[in-house]
């Protein structure tokens, strides 16, 4: 199949949906598809092959407690609808379909087989609710509809109602479960170790992790906190600062981790902590961290839920509970039993998370609408319409 998947966020910024497309895609290709990401940048450098960028122009802005790097240009629409219109797609999938501005052109000008993937989850978003009608018109032309977990379904079906499948996003189990994988030289001296892997703003938990902090080091002085993700060297001078203030000598802010270097910082740790608050839909990290073998501790939060449970797959606590949070942190470090189960369990859970298995779903997928046929159908076997609500 010729496959394009539309993707809104800046391409050149790691971060959840992105790294969902980019994983989906390279299985897709290794099937032997043709796949285009459709997407914004604010740099070309880097993004690897088969990315065809609609707009340099990106705009970060504030959502969901946390940031959203797009495209508000309407020459990004312009550009996609001319892609779209010039292309012979077999198939166009449009992650988060209702995203300005790349995503949004997308599904209003696809003339192929569509499929749409929501991969949010907030308790209330006021747009959806003021704007339904004219976008719920929008998602209409949409063949197949998807969302990453079952709180991404339920909350997408409270604005725009209708059958949403779940699939989720997913992790190369074989990458970061590679046993040839060596831990960063650094920190590979056996001292208790516990990896943050994410922004550093309080949707993400951080500020509560910091605060845990000081808990974990009464009880266990040697222990480590090595923290990675995408921040710039401003919000990393500010956070440093901070760790100063407080003596916290053993908080170790790392930064962006190319790609390719992740498993290695998996590797060196001991236990995963994803201290998020809210607002996921999903938690890919979860499964990262349980493929790298990892012990985690997190919390009870929609998304995370529908990956792991407590005293099973995870340690769990209550958003920013401080004092929960630490203790589950001193519990799975001192307690070698406890943390081998949580891992043995972690790498039974991830197999069903593994991208082969998800790429190979999701064809399935396009090819039961008709993708490569000479007549597309919906959902329900009917003919599909392209082109209309």
């Amino acid at each position: 199949m010729k496959i394009a998947h539309v993707q809104p966020y800046d391409h050149a910024i790691p971060g959840g949906v992105r790294e969902h497309v980019v994983n989906l895609a390279r299985h897709q290709r290794a099937l032997g598809h043709h796949v285009t990401v459709v997407t914004t940048a604010s740099t070309e450098d880097g993004l690897g092959p088969g990315v065809a960028v609609v707009s340099r122009s990106v705009v970060a802005v504030p959502i969901a407690r946390s940031i959203a790097r797009v495209s508000l240009s309407p020459l990004a629409w312009w550009r996609v609808r001319r892609l779209l219109l010039a292309g012979d797609h077999d198939v166009v999938h449009i992650h988060e379909p209702l995203a300005p501005m790349v995503a949004l052109a997308a599904t209003c000008h696809t003339r192929t087989v569509t499929v749409g993937t929501v991969h949010g989850y907030r308790p209330e978003f006021l747009p959806y609710r003021l704007l339904r009608r004219p976008l719920d018109r929008a998602m209409r032309r949409l063949h197949a509809r998807i969302a990453v977990s079952v709180d991404a379904r339920r909350w997408v079906s409270q604005y725009f109602p209708a059958d949403y499948q779940v699939i989720p996003g997913g992790v190369d189990v074989a990458r970061f479960s590679d046993s040839a994988l060596a831990p960063v030289a650094r920190w590979a001296d056996g001292r208790p170790t516990v990896l943050y892997v994410g922004r550093l703003d309080q949707r993400k938990g951080f500020p509560v992790l910091l605060d845990a902090w000081p808990q974990v080091r009464r009880a266990l002085p040697g222990a480590r906190l090595l923290v990675t993700g995408q921040f710039d060297a401003r919000e990393r001078d500010r956070w440093a600062r901070q760790v100063r203030r407080r003596g916290l000598a053993d908080v170790e802010l790392i930064g962006y981790v190319p790609d390719a270097e992740l498993p290695r910082y998996y590797r060196t740790a001991d236990v995963f902590c994803a201290p998020s608050t809210g607002y996921e839909a999903l938690g890919i990290v979860l499964l990262e961290a349980m493929a790298a073998g990892l012990a985690v501790v997190t919390t009870d939060i929609e998304g995370y839920r529908t990956i792991v449970r407590d005293g099973a797959e995870a340690l769990v606590a209550p958003p920013g509970d401080v004092t929960a949070l630490a203790d589950r942190l001193i519990a799975a470090l001192v307690d070698t039993d406890l943390r081998a189960r949580l891992v043995a369990n972690g790498r039974q859970r991830v197999q069903e998370y593994d991208w082969p298995r998800l790429a190979e779903r999701l064809l399935q997928l396009y090819a039961s609408l008709g993708a490569g046929s000479a007549e597309p159908v919906d959902h329900a076997g009917r003919p599909a319409p392209y082109g209309r609500p």
